[in-house]
């Protein structure tokens, strides 16, 4: 018979883990439609886990965290979106996502969206100015988001030639909806 002894040591680490900052959006009149300005910059924080790693014979075989603590947190970085003209109400946004789309416009009458339409979208929603046609797949439907140049809408419609990173603005008339033409536009998908 062998007996194996094995030398069993605990001992408790702590580790530095920075903290992401977050960035948050706030449409100002006072800067052109599709310009940013930073207000802030943002700052990581720092916070601190305190491990329990057992050792057997100088091998480490575990390991469970104890307690988490914030050492600094982490300040917001601030970006002013320009709005004016657009006819978006001030407020801060928060994105989840941000993405660049090839961007169409339409108007809810017949030469936009066909001669049965009725000024409704597939989700039952009034179609015009804030609606907004995307690709279920890409944003889901009754997504909220920001459109740079455009302002906030709601993902409230699909449609037949939106595939992919494409967006078809809702505008409430069809000479508004002319005048956007096609462009590439940044779309912030909001929390």
């Amino acid at each position: 018979m062998a007996i194996r002894v094995v030398r069993v040591v605990d001992e408790v680490i702590q580790q530095d883990e920075p903290i992401a900052f977050t960035t948050c959006r706030k449409a100002s009149n006072d800067i052109r439609v599709g310009l940013t300005s930073v207000v802030a910059e943002g700052e990581r924080g720092l916070k601190h886990l305190y491990y329990r790693v057992r050792y057997e014979d100088g091998v480490a075989v575990r390991r469970d965290l104890i307690r988490a603590e914030v050492a600094v947190k982490p300040k917001d970085r601030v970006i002013l979106v320009g709005s004016r003209g657009a006819g978006v109400s001030r407020g801060f946004f928060t994105s989840r996502r941000v993405l660049t789309m090839h961007a169409t416009a339409y108007d809810p009458g017949p030469r936009s969206c066909g001669k049965h339409a009725n000024g409704r979208t597939c989700t039952g929603m009034r179609a015009g100015y804030g609606v907004v046609a995307v690709d279920p797949r890409v944003i889901p439907l009754g997504t909220r988001l920001y459109v740079e140049g455009y302002g906030f809408a709601i993902a409230g419609d699909r449609g037949r030639a939106i595939k992919g990173h494409r967006i078809d603005l809702g505008y409430d008339t069809y000479r508004a909806a002319r005048r956007f033409g096609l462009r590439h536009v940044t779309v912030h998908v909001l929390q």
